[in-house]
C-alpha cells in the first residue's frame, strides 16, 4: 500500500517539495521487498551435514640467530636455531556424536650448538581426541590438553569428562598426569585426579 501511495505522489507531483524524500523511501521499500527470505536453521541443517568433516591447520618455519660482538675483540654465536610450528584440527559432526582431534607442536633444531645449548627440542602443547554425545550430554577428551577449569591450571596428559545431567547441573571428572613443561614426554611419576560440579540458576539467586 505504501509503495502504491508513493508512486501516486511522484506521478502527481514529480517536482514537489517532498519528491526527493519520497523517492528515497520508495527505493528502500522496493529493495527490501526484493530481498530473498531468510533461511531457517532447519533448512540449513541438511547442507551443513552434507560433508560432516572439517579440517583446518597452520604451519610456520623460521630461523632465529643471536650473536655477540665484544667491541671488535671478537664475537660468538649465542644461538642459531630453526623453529618449526604446526597446529592441525580435524572435526566430524554427526547426527548424535561430534568428534574432534587437535595437534599443536613445535620443533627447535639447533644449527649451531654452543657449549651451553640444550640442542634440538620438541614440544607438544595439544595432542588429544574429543568425543561428544549430544543425546546423553556427555563429553570426553583424552590426551595432552591445556585446562583452566575444574582446579587444573596448565597441561595434563589424561582424561577429562563432563556430564550435563540437567540444563543447570553438570558433573566433571579429571584424571591423569600433570605436565610441567611442553617439552616433557609422557611421565607417570606424578598423578592428578579431581571432580567438580557446575551449577547455574541456583535457588534464591545465589
Amino acid at each position: 500500500h505504501a509503495v502504491a501511495e508513493y508512486r501516486r505522489y511522484l506521478s502527481d507531483y514529480p517536482d514537489g517539495a517532498n519528491a526527493v524524500r519520497v523517492k528515497q523511501r520508495l527505493t528502500a521499500l522496493t529493495m527490501a521487498r526484493d530481498q530473498p527470505p531468510p533461511v531457517s536453521r532447519a533448512d540449513r541443517a541438511p547442507v551443513a551435514r552434507a560433508n560432516p568433516w572439517d579440517a583446518t591447520g597452520s604451519f610456520g618455519q623460521y630461523i632465529l640467530t643471536n650473536s655477540s660482538d665484544l667491541g671488535g675483540q671478537g664475537g660468538a654465536s649465542t644461538q642459531s636455531v630453526l623453529l618449526t610450528d604446526g597446529d592441525f584440527v580435524a572435526r566430524y559432526r554427526g547426527d548424535r556424536f561430534d568428534f574432534s582431534t587437535r595437534t599443536t607442536a613445535a620443533y627447535r633444531y639447533s644449527i649451531d650448538e654452543p657449549g651451553w645449548s640444550t640442542g634440538s627440542l620438541s614440544r607438544f602443547y595439544n595432542l588429544y581426541v574429543d568425543l561428544q554425545d549430544r543425546d546423553w550430554g556427555v563429553n570426553g577428551r583424552l590426551g595432552r590438553q591445556r585446562m583452566r577449569t575444574d582446579g587444573v591450571q596448565g597441561l595434563i596428559d589424561g582424561l577429562h569428562m563432563s556430564w550435563q545431567i540437567q540444563p543447570d547441573f553438570r558433573l566433571n571428572v579429571t584424571a591423569g598426569f600433570p605436565v610441567y613443561s611442553s617439552d616433557e614426554g609422557f611421565n607417570t611419576d606424578r598423578t592428578l585426579y579431581g571432580a567438580s560440579v557446575d551449577f547455574t540458576n541456583l535457588p534464591g539467586g545465589i
